[in-house]
C-alpha cells in the first residue's frame, strides 16, 4: 500500500463531496455543511433600484436666506391683502438674482442685469442703508404703496408684486460699505 504526504491526504478530505441525499433547498458543502441554493422554480427579478445622485460639494451656507424667507413670506401677505395667489420661492434662482444684485451695485445702475434669470418682471431697491435682513419690509413696503393703480411706469413695482401671472419669487441680495441691493425677479 502506498501512503500518501499528510498534506495530501488533508486536501483529499476537504475535496470530498457526499453523496447521500440532501434536504430540498440545501447543496452540500465541501465541509460537509448545507449551502442554502435558490428555489428550483424561476423568481421574479429583483426589483431596479435607483442609480446613486451624482456627487456635489455641499452648498455653502446662504448668509441671506432668512431674508430671502422674509422677502417672499412679505410678497404673499401683499398678494393676500390684495386675493392674488402666492408665489413659491425659487431657490434655483437665487443665485442669478445676487449676481443682478451685484451687478448694479458694481455698475451703479438700476435693473442693469434683468432679464439674464429668465424672470418675467423685476423689483429693485437699490443702495439702500442697512443689511440684507433689516430692509426687506421697508423695501417691500415702500413698493406696494405705489398702487394700486396705472400707468405702469408710476406703479410699477405694486402691479409686479400683485400680478396675478406670477408663481415663482427669486430674492437676491448685494451687501457693500453699508449699503444693500435687493432685487426681487417674479416668474411665471
Amino acid at each position: 500500500m502506498r501512503t500518501l504526504p499528510l498534506g495530501s491526504a488533508l486536501l483529499l478530505a476537504a475535496c470530498t463531496v457526499s453523496t447521500q441525499p440532501q434536504p430540498w433547498g440545501t447543496t452540500p458543502e465541501p465541509y460537509g455543511g448545507p449551502r442554502y441554493a435558490p428555489p428550483p422554480y424561476p423568481t421574479a427579478p429583483p426589483a431596479p433600484t435607483a442609480a446613486p445622485a451624482p456627487w456635489a460639494p455641499p452648498a455653502a451656507a446662504d448668509r441671506f436666506a432668512a431674508a430671502r424667507q422674509r422677502c417672499v413670506d412679505e410678497t404673499n401677505a401683499y398678494r393676500a391683502r390684495v386675493g392674488v395667489p402666492p408665489v413659491v420661492a425659487r431657490p434655483d434662482k437665487a443665485a442669478c438674482t445676487d449676481t443682478d444684485a451685484r451687478g448694479d451695485a458694481t455698475n451703479h445702475t438700476v435693473h442693469g442685469g434683468s432679464g439674464k434669470c429668465g424672470l418675467a418682471a423685476q423689483n429693485e431697491c437699490p443702495g439702500w442703508p442697512g443689511t440684507g435682513a433689516g430692509i426687506v419690509s421697508q423695501c417691500l413696503q415702500s413698493m406696494f404703496a405705489e398702487g394700486p393703480g396705472e400707468p405702469y411706469p408710476q406703479h410699477g413695482h405694486y402691479i409686479n408684486m400683485t400680478g396675478r401671472d406670477y408663481r415663482g419669487l427669486a430674492c437676491g441680495f448685494y451687501e457693500a460699505d453699508g449699503k444693500v441691493w435687493l432685487i426681487q425677479n417674479f416668474f411665471r
